[in-house]
């Protein structure tokens, strides 16, 4: 990946390609072997945190017409491609965005906390011009994208701290079409994961998840109820010699809940009710890598590490499931993590033999 940064100072005039900013250091790339090399220039207009990118020019290295790129939908000059401060400069990037083996243009135009904006040209080799990514199925977002498996691209829009959609886009030439969306919601007292299908008209949905509750509604008041029953009955099991009879009493209870989205404090810090459910999600954890059920284990697992950090025996558990999966470099990691902890706690003649076996 070639990242290209620019700076410059700000064109005056009325025109502002009568006089472009020329400074991108460096200002030339390919898009791959056997290409031409194009030259860039950035226009910009206005100064401080008013000054416009109006638009890009690229035109090959050895000569010719350069072409001015802009998003179709800003070519009466109404909108600037981007109005900001950054001191850094617009950040390009190269990346191959239709998985054809050339390198792609892409600008970030604004840098947020939560949605970082970026446009996209898609090179045409035919051409030898670059032309804008039709995004298409996503309500008109221009949140950055990102290469997914199957040879698709991602992007995800973060609505609030728990509100999130992601996109998952077939590609075909220089048009990118939203064909899929997973949603996390707040319905009420619920908070719900919603997938669905975009390629139908209205979209469809596919599956719809409760994962957690929104503030300490009656339905999460239900839910501890049921999970505190299930973890006795579970805790009887277990020492009965039934570890998979346990983990299945916990998962009728906890079904897809996250603990992450049914505690009252994130991170957990000393919130009794958010420990207990921290060591009751632990425990079905435990249960599940007992009954040789590694891969659902790290699921609950990571879950309590990043909603429980503090939990150190999670760390323990969890990287007994890694090493069951076969997973050894994240075992290892969490095996560490957790010898590190018990090491800063003053317990290190607890650490089990298996841990220090496990890291040689």
């Amino acid at each position: 990946m070639l990242t290209l940064s620019a700076m410059a100072r700000p064109a005056l005039s009325a025109d502002p390609f009568a006089a472009p900013v020329k400074d991108c250091r460096p200002c030339r790339f390919s898009p791959g072997s056997g290409h031409p090399e194009f030259a860039l220039t950035f226009v910009f207009t206005g100064s401080g945190q008013q000054r416009q990118l109006t638009a890009l020019e690229i035109a090959r290295a050895d000569g010719g017409q350069p072409q001015r790129l802009r998003i179709d939908k800003r070519d009466a000059g109404e909108f600037p491609i981007a109005t900001a401060d950054f001191p850094d400069g617009f950040t390009l990037d190269t990346t191959d965005m239709n998985f054809d083996k050339l390198g792609d243009l892409s600008i970030t135009t604004q840098i947020a906390a939560n949605n970082t904006n970026a446009l996209y040209w898609i090179y045409q080799p035919d051409t030898q011009s670059f032309a804008p990514l039709e995004r298409l199925n996503d309500d008109g977002i221009e949140t950055t994208l990102m290469a997914g498996s199957d040879n698709r691209l991602v992007a995800h829009v973060l609505g609030s701290a728990v509100e999130y959609t992601n996109y998952d886009y077939e590609v075909t030439g220089r048009r990118a079409v939203a064909v899929r969306s997973e949603s996390r919601e707040i319905d009420g007292d619920l908070i719900v994961e919603v997938a669905s299908d975009l390629t139908s008209k209205p979209s469809r949905i596919i599956s719809r998840t409760v994962v957690g509750f929104n503030g300490g509604s009656r339905d999460r008041q239900n839910f501890v109820r049921q999970l505190d029953a299930a973890a006795t009955q579970a805790q009887a099991l277990y020492k009965g010699g039934d570890p998979a009879g346990a983990a299945a009493a916990m998962k009728a209870a906890i079904q897809d809940i996250q603990l992450g989205l049914v505690v009252t404090s994130y991170p957990i810090t000393n919130d009794p009710g958010d420990l207990k459910l921290a060591r009751q999600f632990n425990d079905f954890g435990f249960y599940l890598a007992q009954s040789n059920q590694p891969k659902p284990a790290i699921a609950v697992l990571k879950d309590i590490t990043d909603a429980a950090p503090d939990r150190t025996i999670a760390y323990l558990n969890l990287a007994d499931a890694q090493y069951a999966a076969r997973e050894t470099a994240d075992a290892r990691a969490s095996y560490a993590e957790f010898r590190k902890r018990m090491t800063a706690a003053g317990k290190s003649a607890e650490i089990p033999p298996r841990v220090g076996e496990r890291l040689r």
